[in-house]
């Protein structure tokens, strides 16, 4: 997943065609369904598949960025020396989330004697051997007719050495316990597997670890997969943070600040869709099963700069105005106004400023604008040229919003911020899914029809 200009010009080539298999920069969020992802390797942060370019990485169980999204990368500037530490993508993960609230954990049953020399096998790495002799390192000693001591010297073993496939073990009578040391859904990936007579696992990985992400960058991210090896000499990249904001998903594609310290997203929960801003803070959150809640949440009306602590993560959640949900269109952010526009599922652009820079807040006074009926709208597209807002939806329409201070068009109605008075109908038929191309100096627009 290098970003080298061999990789991009054949990936904007990709995207021209009509149908668009899965981009190698969004690998992770393959589906047959819009918008919900559909990576189905259960693993932990470890390769999806053998991928096309450099890597590829689990976001586990339907975990992914979704059709027609996009990972947002940090550094921009193309022209300064790459940074495996800094350097960074931050993923939208498609999933519900969840607080990391619980351990994955299995059982095994000791019905009789192993035999000496079979062993058992954990995450895939870690091998345990019966031993009548030996109980110690990975030995366990097996005590003839005595299951409850064998129990309890495997249990040993699985503590002895657990560390290096990240779980710990227990006994109780006959039975082995083995449990993730830490909480998250990325321990009900770690593999159980047995040679052993008189032995049996209650299943074929962990179980019943919770805790999901909504929102994980990875760093490091010019390297290889296999082998140790790319820029970064590292074999795949690392999580740079992962985060759990709330019980809602995040299905369209996130943006950063100029400076990438803070991430904007939509959730949408069963009450709409929010937007969420947070500011990251490295480190936080180990894995995209192993999530961490922000440690400090901004109300309505607070700044960045006077109530997000320094040193902290902070996160603020602003509710649509309206109860709708957001599936498709990707927040568009005005790196010069601080300023955020995005649709909703029945049709209307919202408006939020000082996303980044101030006081977070929807633009509840001319805004939101509906466009075109109930359709679901695409993402919207603000041109500093003209000063007008360009969005599609799926009813094949190409609208645009005249912003205050657009110098080109009429209002259907009144004055901007105000609906253009015209559109255009893009095809016959099909769905405008992707946000519109904008070309300001020439003031041409240019939109897909999935048709």
């Amino acid at each position: 997943m290098q970003f080298s200009a061999t990789r991009l010009e054949r990936a904007a080539r990709t995207l021209l065609r009509v149908a668009l298999p899965c981009w190698l920069l969004v690998s992770a969020g393959c589906s047959s369904m819009p918008n919900t992802g559909a990576l189905e390797d259960t693993g932990q942060l470890e390769p999806a598949a053998k991928p096309e370019g450099d890597w590829a990485m689990s976001m586990l169980a339907g975990g992914g960025v979704g059709l027609g999204m996009f990972p947002a990368k940090f550094s921009f500037d193309i022209t300064a020396a790459p940074s495996c530490t800094n350097d960074f993508v931050a993923f939208n993960t498609s999933l519900t989330g969840a607080a990391a609230t619980m351990a994955a954990s299995r059982t095994g049953t000791v019905t009789g004697d192993p035999a000496n020399g079979q062993t058992v096998t954990i995450g895939g790495t870690l091998v345990l051997t019966a031993s009548t002799t030996v109980n110690t390192g990975t030995n366990f000693l097996v005590v003839a007719g005595n299951t409850t001591a064998t129990a309890t010297n495997l249990a040993a073993a699985i503590v002895r050495n657990g560390a290096s496939v990240s779980v710990t073990g227990s006994s109780a009578t006959n039975v082995v316990t083995v449990t993730a040391t830490s909480n998250g859904a990325w321990g009900n990936a770690i593999t159980l597997a047995e040679g052993l007579n008189n032995f049996t696992w209650a299943g074929t990985t962990l179980t019943g670890g919770v805790g999901r992400a909504n929102i994980v960058a990875f760093n490091q991210i010019y390297s290889t997969q296999g082998s140790a090896g790319g820029l970064c000499n590292q074999n795949g990249p690392s999580v740079y943070w992962s985060y759990f904001t709330g019980t809602g998903q995040a299905l369209t594609s996130a943006v950063l600040s100029g400076d990438g310290t803070k991430v904007a997203f939509v959730e949408n929960a069963a009450g709409g869709a929010t937007l969420r801003i947070l500011k990251w803070k490295a480190g936080e959150g180990t894995a995209t099963g192993y999530p961490v809640p922000p440690t400090t949440t901004l109300s309505s009306g607070q700044s960045w700069a006077a109530d997000c602590p320094v040193g902290n993560s902070c996160v603020i959640g602003i509710a649509f105005n309206g109860a709708f949900q957001d599936t498709r269109s990707a927040p568009f952010y005005n790196y010069n106004t601080d300023t955020l526009y995005v649709g909703d599922d029945s049709s209307r652009v919202h408006k939020f400023t000082g996303v980044f820079n101030g006081t977070p807040a929807e633009v509840t006074t001319g805004w939101p604008i509906q466009v075109n009926g109930t359709a679901n709208l695409s993402s919207p597209v603000f041109d500093g040229v003209s000063g007008n807002i360009y969005v599609g939806d799926d009813t094949g329409r190409l609208s645009f919003i005249r912003e205050v201070g657009s110098t080109v068009g009429a209002c259907a109605a009144g004055s901007p911020p105000c609906l253009g008075s015209v559109n255009l109908q893009v095809g016959t038929g099909g769905v405008i899914v992707d946000a519109p191309i904008v070309d300001g100096s020439t003031g041409r627009v240019f939109a897909v029809n999935g048709t």
